[in-house]
């Protein structure tokens, strides 16, 4: 079986107040019935991908409501909650919290005379922590969501993207997840005003058996670098999945397969209102010499009148379409993960995120998940307790405090002892595999 990905963006949740969510919730729940349909040919989902506007204002509350129905298609599919992937939309910006000095941050990348000019302006704000900090405060509500699905930039240097690794036979998926809402204000309105993303973002580093996917909310035609972007992602992403446009479309150009996911739950009343949902399968077919890409896409629409999510068949007839990539020398190469995993430990093996095994459990990575999703203040009391706590943490973020007495507890050793105070804290009782 090949690796198979569940592709959602745009949900949209929002709080509503008076009765007015029949329709929103009755969505939830058929999509919940499909893909329980689904999967009965699949054998489970490995992988959620939620490609932006998790929110609809980027409240707390949405972000809650959003997390009970992430855990509800989990347990529906079979997939670890730890395997959930999100990233950043327009909708998960604040905007009350895009104050006059990020306003005048945002529009000098957006008024930057080139893609060079742009980049060295990305580069210096958020690689300092103060206008780091202040650039990402509108997405403090998100930020908190996404930590609890490991989903947070590492810090440090890069406060805009994250990379994720899963192995599939001897060959390795990258993921990474790009946030192309960092110039997202009230001015988003406005018919030309574009999104900025930068080649920090765009540009993927190639790596012998290595295969990348690009997530990221707006398509390039909705940035200001966009002819940079394409060329990035094309020459670098096998696979791009892109959300925003409310609106389906799949294209295979170059050996890369664009997809637009169209929005599982657009506003209600908009034109041309129609829920979507994907389904990819991928898999590595063929020799040595001339092995592909096998891309399988099963997409899934929104049916006025029957009022449930059904197929969309192809022009013969299939519920799902096939597509055949070809790849470079370097992505048919073998992955040497024994390699990896001695350079990985000559390193900082805490700093380095693991490979994660979709046939094996990861301890860790349940751990991660359990501690981040406790309250902050709770958090830093399991800190305080294991002597976590460093006087350089006054200057982070609640975000970045939070990720760093993690990466110290794995540092020192103190898995087995966190993991206890976490079931502490939490009242549950599993048990400890340290």
């Amino acid at each position: 079986m090949g690796l198979k990905i569940l592709h959602l963006s745009d949900i949209h949740f929002r709080h509503r107040v008076n009765g007015h969510w029949a329709v929103e919730q009755d969505l939830q729940n058929e999509l919940i019935m499909d893909l329980d349909r689904l999967i009965s040919g699949l054998n489970g989902i490995d992988i959620v991908l939620i490609g932006g506007d998790v929110a609809f204002s980027g409240s707390q509350d949405e972000y809650d409501l959003a997390d009970k129905w992430i855990a509800q298609v989990c347990k529906s599919i079979h997939c670890k909650i730890e395997n959930v992937l999100t990233i950043p939309g327009n909708h998960d910006v604040e905007r009350a919290k895009v104050i006059t000095a990020v306003h005048a941050l945002q529009r000098q990348l957006k008024i930057a005379g080139d893609q060079t000019e742009r980049n060295k302006l990305i580069a210096g704000y958020y690689s300092k922590q103060e206008s780091a900090n202040l650039l990402l405060s509108p997405f403090s509500n998100y930020l908190e969501f996404a930590q609890k699905y490991n989903s947070v930039p590492p810090g440090g240097q890069n406060n805009l993207f994250w990379e994720r690794d899963f192995k599939h036979g001897n060959h390795l998926f990258k993921i990474r997840g790009v946030n192309s809402a960092i110039v997202s204000n009230k001015d988003d309105e406005i018919r030309n005003s574009l999104m900025v993303l930068g080649t920090f973002q765009s540009l993927i580093p190639s790596k012998r058996g290595v295969i990348n996917l690009a997530l990221c909310h707006h398509p390039p035609e909705w940035m200001y670098d966009c002819e940079d972007v394409k060329k990035d992602f094309r020459s670098r992403a096998r696979i791009q999945l892109f959300g925003h446009v409310h609106s389906f479309d799949v294209v295979q150009l170059n050996n890369s397969l664009i997809l637009s996911a169209g929005a599982m739950q657009p506003p209600e009343g908009e034109p041309g209102w129609e829920p979507r949902y994907n389904v990819l399968e991928l898999d590595l077919i063929g020799d040595d010499n001339s092995r592909k890409l096998n891309v399988k896409l099963f997409r899934r629409k929104w049916n006025t009148a029957t009022r449930h999510f059904e197929p969309e068949y192809d022009d013969h007839g299939k519920s799902w379409s096939e597509y055949n990539l070809e790849l470079s020398a370097d992505e048919r190469h073998l992955y040497d993960f024994g390699a990896a995993e001695i350079e990985k430990n000559i390193n900082n093996p805490a700093m380095a995120e693991s490979v994660t095994d979709l046939s094996k459990p990861d301890p860790l990575k349940v751990l991660a998940r359990l501690f981040w999703t406790m309250p902050y203040v709770t958090k830093t009391s399991v800190a305080v307790k294991l002597g976590l706590v460093e006087e350089v943490d006054k200057d982070l973020t609640e975000i970045q405090r939070v990720q760093a007495y993690f990466r110290r507890a794995v540092e020192k050793g103190l898995q087995s002892k966190l993991w206890d105070l976490v079931m502490k804290e939490t009242g549950q009782q599993i048990q400890n595999p340290f």
